[in-house]
């Protein structure tokens, strides 16, 4: 098991924009992870635990903001190849959720019933949070996202047809 990832005592914005400068130049763009469906979630949570697990919840920076244009409705942030691929096609919000907040975060922890379920977060309130953040190279599109990179604060490898999230060599 590896230690926990760095964690930043910043804001959700911070680390919007922590995962954004993390770029390689401009073939690709990072960015907040935009989770497509319920294996998706499932495999973050599994990777997340493997291999940072404990039984103390950790809470994680997700790619959900509301709308500027229209309030109460959630999109996915920095998703701008067309206007309707930032739509919400899947979410995994938990029961009373969400409450109006402007982001999203999830926690996780292992033996945690609500693990990976989403809830409402200030987008500008500072708080002890993890980010969530994935690469990806320029011209792919949320149908086809295939290969990208997915760094929990540390770089890993997202195989899509599975849940075979893999470290990489390194960390930012």
């Amino acid at each position: 098991m590896s230690p926990p990832p760095p964690q930043s005592t910043g804001s959700w914005q911070s680390l919007d924009t922590e995962c954004r400068l993390e770029g390689g130049g401009s073939t690709e763009l990072t960015r907040l992870v935009v989770i497509e469906d319920q294996v998706e979630n499932d495999c973050l949570v599994k990777y997340i635990q493997d291999e940072f697990g404990d039984s103390t919840a950790k809470t994680y920076a997700i790619g959900v903001k509301m709308s500027d244009q229209y309030k109460g409705v959630y999109e996915w942030n920095h998703v701008t190849d067309d206007e309707h691929k930032n739509t919400l096609k899947f979410n995994n919000w938990a029961a009373a959720e969400p409450t109006g907040k402007t982001c999203a975060t999830m926690d996780i922890a292992e033996g945690l019933v609500t693990s990976g379920l989403w809830k409402g977060a200030d987008c500008s309130t500072p708080s002890t949070i993890y980010a969530i953040c994935e690469k990806v190279t320029m011209g792919q599109t949320v149908e086809n996202p295939e290969p990208f990179s997915l760094f929990v604060r540390l770089w890993g490898k997202k195989n899509r047809r599975g849940c075979g999230l893999r470290p990489s060599l390194g960390t930012v």
